[in-house]
């Protein structure tokens, strides 16, 4: 064997045993249940510290302020449960906070749990200030829901 053939095939050689050390990176539908890749798409668009601040801020605050409107623009389901005592009702936003909570706990138990504990945290706030805004802020809780999200995407592209 002469020294060219061990130089090409050496990378080879590593590639495969690579390959074998780590699982492939899924594609497709696959890859939005992939923590991996959730993370290494999210890192590729955010990896500046000012971005990151930014996003720190205003995605929360676009969650909180989505789960405000959909409260006040959508009807509850009439379910009385214990939470209806904190003004968290059975609706649109407790479907989507607990599944948003699912998703993340799905794709990363301990990181994913620590944002879907953000997200549930986040649509009780929500709730709360739709039921609740007029008579402990003195504000119209959709008007100032809309305009703090449209703040918060403006601060998004800023």
């Amino acid at each position: 064997m002469s020294e060219t053939q061990t130089v090409t095939e050496k990378p080879i050689a590593d590639a495969v045993e690579l390959k074998q050390q780590f699982p492939p990176i899924p594609t497709g539908l696959a890859a939005f249940a992939d923590f991996r890749t959730q993370f290494v798409s999210y890192a590729e668009y955010h990896n500046d510290l000012t971005n990151q601040l930014i996003h720190t801020v205003f995605v929360p605050t676009i969650l909180w302020t989505s789960f405000a409107i959909v409260t006040l623009t959508t009807p509850s389901f009439g379910v009385a449960w214990p939470l209806d005592a904190i003004s968290v009702p059975v609706n649109l936003t407790l479907v989507g906070g607990v599944a948003f909570a699912l998703y993340y706990f799905l794709l990363h138990p301990v990181i994913g749990g620590s944002a879907g504990v953000l997200a549930l945290a986040l649509m009780v706030w929500g709730d709360y200030f739709a039921l609740n805004g007029s008579r402990l802020f003195g504000v119209d809780p959709l008007q100032a829901a809309v305009a703090i999200f449209v703040v918060a995407w403006t601060g998004q592209f800023s």
